[in-house]
């Protein structure tokens, strides 16, 4: 018999996998005891991969191991009993910035994920209450762990605690500064201890942390020190007083004389002193002047109080004070053009000093005035001042008086009748004139009249003027009685008078005894018009010499009889022109009568412009003795006719109808006819139904006048001006940045070209350009050739401005990124109230990464018509945010293979990051023979604007113990 012996299955023995839940992947047939053959298959709570329990995907309970016998072996089994404890969870490291004088803050709420209470804290200060306290404690890593359940590792997470110092601004304080004073440190103000390096503000900007009166406003100034977050910001103020310094200005000097006004020490200072001050010096100051006549020169000193902590200030004015100059008082030297030489000085009054200059009309030698070889008149002595002392002057005034004359003495033989006669050409020699005479009579004018005066001995005396002497001559008059042939006579007579007495024609008292001549032989003394020629009669006395013959006339007129004509008449008319009365007259009238009747009579002539008709007298006047010869002209007249003078009608060819007789100059009668161009109806022009033809009308306005009056006629010449048309009003909307618009274009109506423009702004070729002009109401005036008034309409801008929707923009964002404004992104200056559209719809403006799609954005701002609507866009990009997924944790064992560090994290990671840690990671995996367990960061760089995200894979690794072949619970490292 052939025997096979298969060997039994061997399944090994019982045994037990104590796991935590966040464990790694174990081999359930390691936990087997004994020599379990390879090649079994494994059941029980969950299904069994690769041999592996992974508390990750598998509930623990009893797994069962079978290894198949060959026939007629049996099966055989073998348990592995899975423990499966909770993973511990300290949560995810955290960071506490806190300020040294902030409340105590929780630590564990600044871990993050969900960590278990009832871990321990750790760290540089002991943990009370699981809270941080500034007061108390130091920062650093405070660490939270978490004790875990065998196999289950502690577990930790930190909360790094960065604490900030607090901000200390100092205590508030004052400084009371002068205007004049130093640049001061304000940080030096402060109390308490302040930091440096806060930034101050004020009512002036502060440069260097100090306050200069010289550039800077006083007020409350800020020191604010920046804290760093989360400490606050902390405060202190300086108040800054500030005074103004006082200012007696610059020094300044004074000179003056002795005998000066009083003058003013303030105003002798330099720059600007404040008045109120006082004074001090050598004499006391009243009313802040020096007054030479009670003061004593010196260095007088002004002093202004200074408003602590200003200081006094002072300047000085240095009085320096001449001697005044002293030249006398003025003086008189009268003299003879004949006198000795005379001392000018010794004429001065007061004390005047030596050593001064003459001047005046000659040149002064020796401080003498010499008659013989100077002129008199007004000679100055002037003594020069010290400045500022003024020169003294004093004058002479040199009267010279020339020497009298005389003259020699002479004779006068006089007629009585002699007329009066020069007493000063008899004297011989060359008298002056201006003398007086004495003798038998008193003399008048220098002269002798035998009429008034008595002959004799007359004496001409000459007044000296001191000290000159009087000068004397004498004139001996004889007199001789005069013939009397009497004062000539006039004879007047007529042509057919009567003889007269020629004798009896002369006046005065004529002695008898004469003789007569004259034109006729002259017969008893008698003239006879029948008989003699009129002219003058001469009658003659012999006189004794020196008397002369005396003569006297009898001048004989002899006038012919006046003629004045025959009466006649005169019938005019109101309008004639001037007439002669005299040649109405009928016979042979005189020339040379005068006119008189109803109005005065000029030049013989009847005006009936001027006169009244009536009966005109007309006299000759008879020369005396003939007696005036009169006749009368009878004048009737009759109204002339009046058409008025010419006249113009100006009228405009819209003018209402206008009167004609109205333009009529003069006072011209009514109830004439007209005549002209077109028919005149009720004596109107009326340009509507009215031909102007050429624009010139004639009408002739008649009057039919009563002999000898004739007709009267006047014009009236009509010129019509076409009536101006500016057109009807208009309206012109344009955009501020609109082309230029004609605004005549803008007119309704048929408006006149020509016209002028007027407005907001000067009008340049009829149009209106944005760019330069301003909207309001344009005015469009044609001017009217007169009667016709200018036309006037108006064209009302209104300009809108310009929509502005900037220029274009771009926006690069984060698909995790916070809403951005859109708006902030466009450039120049957009306006605000415009609309966005896009790829997705826009809301308040922003673009929100969450919600919207990138692309093209564009803004429009509707224009104001005519403006039209502005656009700008702004091209949005949008970068996809990082993803590292979130932290995970890897338990492992120090014999553990090699696992995937990126299997551990949560989330959905993107691929390709990078590792960090505390070895370095090849291949993303986790390698315990050849790495060190710790945190270990993933991370994905962002494309900007994108950052970086980073998380954590915390790998802990256990080492495996084992005694006598059995296996040790794990010890956590």
């Amino acid at each position: 018999m052939t025997v096979t012996e298969n060997a039994a299955t061997n399944a090994g023995t019982n045994g037990n996998l104590a796991t935590c839940s966040n464990g790694a992947s174990a081999s359930l047939f390691a936990q087997l005891g004994g020599a379990p053959q390879a090649g079994g298959a494994w059941s029980g709570p969950s299904p069994v991969v690769g041999g592996n329990y992974n508390p990750a995907t598998m509930n623990p309970g009893v797994y069962t191991y079978t290894v198949t016998g060959v026939a007629p072996c049996a099966n055989a089994s073998a348990t592995v009993t899975v423990t499966e404890n909770a993973a511990t969870n300290a949560g995810i490291n955290g960071n506490l910035t806190i300020c040294s004088n902030s409340a105590a803050a929780s630590l564990v709420a600044q871990l993050g994920g969900a960590p278990q209470a009832g871990g321990a804290w750790s760290g540089p200060s002991p943990v009370v209450g699981g809270t941080y306290d500034p007061a108390t404690m130091n920062p650093g890593v405070y660490t939270y762990t978490v004790t875990g359940v065998a196999p289950c590792v502690n577990a930790s997470a930190t909360v790094t605690v960065a604490e900030n110092p607090a901000t200390n601004a100092g205590a508030n304080g004052n400084v009371a500064l002068c205007s004049d004073d130093a640049s001061t440190s304000l940080f030096a103000q402060l109390g308490g201890a302040p930091q440096a390096g806060g930034v101050w503000s004020g009512p002036s900007p502060v440069v260097g942390g100090n306050y200069n009166p010289a550039t800077m406003n006083p007020g409350v100034y800020t020191y604010t020190v920046t804290g760093v977050a989360p400490c606050t910001n902390a405060s202190a103020t300086v108040t800054v007083m500030e005074n103004a310094a006082a200012n007696a200005g610059i020094n300044g000097n004074l000179a003056t004389c002795s005998n000066g006004a009083a003058a003013s020490l303030f105003a002798q200072l330099g720059g600007a002193p404040q008045a109120g001050g006082a004074w001090s010096g050598p004499s006391p100051v009243v009313g802040g002047s020096y007054d030479p006549a009670t003061m004593n020169p010196g260095v007088y000193t002004y002093t202004v109080t200074g408003i602590a902590p200003c200081a006094n200030a002072s300047a000085t004015v240095t009085v320096t004070e001449n001697a005044a100059t002293n030249a006398g008082t003025n003086g008189n030297l009268a003299t003879c053009s004949n006198g000795a030489s005379a001392s000018l000085f010794a004429q001065l009054g007061g004390a005047p000093q030596a050593g001064g200059a003459w001047s005046g009309p000659s040149p002064v030698v020796g401080g003498n005035y010499n008659p013989a070889t100077m002129n008199p008149g007004v000679y100055t002595y002037t003594v020069t001042g010290v400045a500022p002392c003024t020169n003294a002057s004093v004058t002479v005034t040199v009267t010279e008086s020339p020497a009298t004359n005389a003259g020699a003495n002479g004779n006068l033989t006089v007629c009585s009748d002699d007329a009066s006669t020069s007493l000063f050409a008899q004297l011989g020699g060359a008298p002056q004139a201006g003398g007086a005479w004495s003798g038998p009579s008193p003399v008048i004018g220098g002269n002798y009249d035998p009429a008034t005066m008595n002959p004799g001995v007359y004496t001409y005396t000459v007044t000296g003027i001191a000290p000159c002497a009087n000068a004397s001559a004498t004139v001996t008059v004889t007199e001789n009685a005069a013939t009397n042939a009497g004062t000539n006579g006039n004879l007047a007579t007529c042509s057919n008078g009567a003889s007269a007495s020629l004798f009896a024609q002369l006046g005065g008292a004529p002695q008898a005894g004469g003789a007569w001549s004259g034109p006729s032989p002259v017969v008893g003394g008698n003239y006879d018009p029948a008989t003699m020629n009129p002219g003058v009669y001469t009658y003659t006395i012999t006189g004794v010499a020196p008397c002369a013959n005396a003569s006297a006339t009898v001048t004989v007129t002899e006038n012919p009889a006046t003629n004045a004509g025959a009466n006649g008449n005169l019938t005019v008319c109101s309008d004639d022109a001037s007439t002669s009365l005299f040649a109405q007259l009928g016979g042979a009238p005189q020339a040379g009568g005068a006119w008189s009747g109803p109005s005065p009579v000029i030049g013989g002539n009847y005006d009936p412009a001027t006169m009244n008709p009536g009966v005109y007298t007309y006299t000759v006047t008879g020369i005396a003795p003939c007696a005036n010869a009169s006749a009368t002209v009878t004048v009737t007249e009759n109204a002339a006719t009046n058409a008025g003078t010419n006249g113009n009608l100006a009228t405009c060819s819209n003018g209402a109808s206008a009167s004609l007789f109205a333009q009529l100059g003069g006072a011209p009668q009514a109830g004439g006819a007209w005549s002209g161009p077109s028919p005149v109806v009720g004596g109107n022009y009326n340009p509507a139904t009215m031909n102007p033809g050429v624009y010139t009308y004639v009408y002739t306005y008649t009057v039919t006048g009563i002999a000898p009056c004739v007709n009267a006629s006047a014009t009236v010449t009509v010129t019509e001006n076409a009536a101006t048309n500016a057109g009807t009003n208009g309206n012109l909307a344009t955009c501020s940045n609109g082309a230029s618009a004609s605004l005549f274009a803008q007119l309704g109506g048929a408006p006149q070209a020509g016209g002028a423009w007027s407005g907001p702004s000067p009008v340049v070729g009829g149009n209106y350009n944005p760019a330069t002009m301003n909207p309001g109401v344009y005015t469009y005036t044609v001017t009217g050739v007169a009667p016709c008034t200018n036309a006037s309409v108006t064209v009302t801008v209104t300009e809108n401005p310009a929509t502005n929707a900037g220029a274009n923009g771009n926006l690069t964002v984060c698909s995790d990124d916070a809403s951005t404004s859109l708006f902030a992104q466009l450039g120049g200056a957009p306006q605000a109230g415009g609309a966005w559209s896009g790829p997705s719809p826009v809301i308040g403006g922003n673009y929100d990464p969450a919600t919207m799609n990138p692309g093209v954005y564009t803004y429009t701002v509707t224009g104001i018509a005519p403006c039209v609507n502005a656009s700008a866009t702004v091209t949005v990009t949008e970068n996809a945010a990082t993803n590292a997924g979130t932290n995970g944790n890897l338990a492992t064992c120090s014999n553990g293979a090699a696992a995937s560090l990126f299997a551990q994290l949560g989330g959905a990671p993107q691929a390709g990051g990078a590792w960090s840690g505390p070895s370095p990671v090849v291949g993303g995996n986790y390698d315990p023979a050849t790495m060190s367990p710790g945190v270990y960061t993933y991370t994905v760089t962002g494309v900007a604007p994108c950052t970086n995200a980073s998380v954590t894979v915390t790998v802990t690794e256990k080492p495996r113990h084992e005694r006598r072949g059995q296996r040790q619970p794990d010890r956590v490292q």
